[in-house]
């Protein structure tokens, strides 16, 4: 498993760093390829940057941060020779203002287009067909943005990234952002992606990709889930719900049987995760002496009677003594606890596993 640490963003264009961050780290695991880049010519809204950066070398991605340097192969550029470069993480257009040299300095106008990328693993047993999406969003005053979130039980050549024939049905799904000072954590295996995003204090998640099933391959092909703190048009300061999924899963799609999407983002009623619905007649209530060991908590999935499997890597934390961001050792293996949206009860921390 690939665990990216604690990141923190600040500074300009902080949701732009963290989208080019997450789709870098993911693919540098390994585990997932970028199986198809998104790029709709209408209906997509462009993100217009323009600033002076200095050419040094080679690199296959696009260098979205803000630094004083772009990667990029410079052979057969010509000075005064408007050119276009495309990556999946965006277009960059070199003007002709400036020379097209090693190590000198051109003006460059980049758009960041809302592009869609979905993502194809082979699973942990390297026979699986995962496909799952992604799609930044900033609104016009880039400021308040959200990355759509999206599976798929197969993605074909002309599906656009929010299909719903093969796709999670929602098309609400996000993980919410802000152009503010941000921190983020990233928990990657072959089979699912689980990200952890804290913001003024705030914090919010999503889980993305296959849970462990309770049935054979063949039986359940495609046990996928997407999960999240929150849906298109909620703040990620939003204090009305328990936004955590391990506490209130009210956000949730997956695929029940006959490869058939089930989804509820109904903030008013429980989810589909036991035992940590908001009720807190669900959760144990325990008291851990100083220097004791800890239980972890497995989260099941389930829906009308039905236990359908387990979410991968991620617990409930129960107890007086967590404290957000904390790590617990258990058999070796190494845990991190975050808190529920801002806060602190016994019942209100999740764990994931990071080593």
């Amino acid at each position: 498993m690939a665990y990216s640490g604690k990141q923190h963003f600040s500074g300009d264009h902080v949701i732009r760093q963290l989208w080019t961050y997450m789709v870098r780290f993911i693919v540098d695991t390994g585990y997932w390829s970028v199986y198809k880049a998104l790029r709709k010519t209408g209906g997509v809204d462009t993100y217009n940057i323009s600033q002076d950066l200095t050419i040094t070398a080679l690199d296959e991605w696009l260098d979205l941060e803000t630094t004083d340097a772009y990667n990029e192969s410079v052979e057969g550029m010509e000075e005064g020779v408007d050119y276009e470069i495309d990556r999946p993480l965006g277009r960059i257009k070199f003007l002709s203002s400036g020379s097209a040299t090693q190590g000198s300095t051109v003006h460059i106008d980049y758009e960041w287009h809302r592009e869609g990328l979905v993502f194809y693993s082979n699973g942990i047993s390297g026979e699986e067909h995962i496909f799952v999406g992604m799609r930044p969003y900033i609104d016009d005053n880039g400021v308040n943005g959200h990355i759509f979130l999206k599976a798929y039980t197969y993605f074909q050549e002309e599906m656009d990234f929010a299909d719903t024939s093969l796709g999670e049905p929602t098309n609400k799904l996000t993980f919410e952002l802000w152009s503010s000072d941000t921190d983020l954590w990233l928990f990657v295996n072959p089979q699912r992606i689980i990200g952890v995003g804290c913001i003024q204090g705030y914090y919010n998640c999503f889980y993305l990709g296959f849970f462990n099933r309770f049935a054979l391959p063949h039986e359940y092909p495609y046990p996928l889930c997407v999960i999240s703190s929150d849906i298109d048009g909620y703040s990620y300061a939003s204090t009305d719900d328990d936004r955590q999924f391990l506490i209130n899963s009210h956000n949730i799609a997956f695929v029940v049987e006959n490869n058939t999407w089930v989804s509820k983002y109904d903030s008013g009623n429980p989810g589909w995760l036991l035992p940590h619905q908001r009720s807190t007649d669900y959760r144990p209530m325990i008291h851990y002496p100083e220097g004791k060991k800890r239980v972890l908590f497995p989260v099941y999935i389930y829906k009308d009677g039905n236990l359908y499997g387990q979410l991968d890597g991620v617990y409930g934390a129960y107890g007086a003594i967590t404290s957000s961001e904390s790590e617990i050792t258990i058999g070796g293996d190494t845990y991190i606890c975050f808190e529920n949206v801002f806060r602190h009860g016994w019942g209100d921390f999740m764990a994931i596993k990071c080593a």
